[in-house]
């Protein structure tokens, strides 16, 4: 294990913490029996305590992830509040930020797949699928491309959106 920062890795419980990196103020604090998993940034991947292989790259990236695993979270906030999700894949500032536990999803841009609840989706452009706010059952097996597409999706599954503004609100 490697630890540079204030109180990173600072609550190893049981000692089976292996083969992790943490890097700055609270980084992977709560790392507690995970294996192969890196957090790089102020309270970068703070809850993970059994997820393995995690990447929390960024300010309080991946923050929430406890026991989900092979997340790979670039931004600052970027799969926030990704809980048990695994297989997810966001790039840029707050992208897939409230996935609790949606899982194989792609968000790549500002604000991407913002309120992304449900599994399967892909929302690539800035503000792609930001205001995901349906209630279950969520939205799955979507691709939505370009800027602000899918925007509002409320409802449906099995969208293909292409083109800035596309499919702007699915209600």
């Amino acid at each position: 294990n490697v630890s540079i920062g204030n109180q990173t890795l600072g609550w190893m419980g049981n000692g089976s913490t292996s083969n992790c990196v943490a890097i700055g103020n609270l980084a992977g604090f709560y790392m507690n029996g995970t294996q192969g998993s890196v957090a790089v940034g102020s309270y970068a991947g703070y809850n993970i305590t059994t997820g393995n292989s995690n990447v929390c790259i960024g300010r309080s990236s991946g923050y929430a992830v406890n026991t989900g695993a092979e997340n790979v979270l670039i931004g600052e906030r970027a799969g926030y509040s990704i809980t048990d999700g695994a297989e997810n894949v966001a790039i840029g500032a707050h992208s897939g930020q409230v996935g609790y536990n949606s899982s194989s999803g792609i968000f790549i841009g500002y604000g991407s797949g913002g309120g992304n609840k449900g599994p399967n989706n892909t929302f690539i452009g800035a503000h792609s699928g930001y205001e995901y706010t349906n209630a279950s059952p969520y939205c799955v097996d979507n691709v939505c491309i370009g800027n602000s597409s899918a925007y509002n999706i409320t409802s449906g599954n099995r969208n293909v959106s292409v083109g800035n503004y596309s499919l702007k609100e699915i209600l």
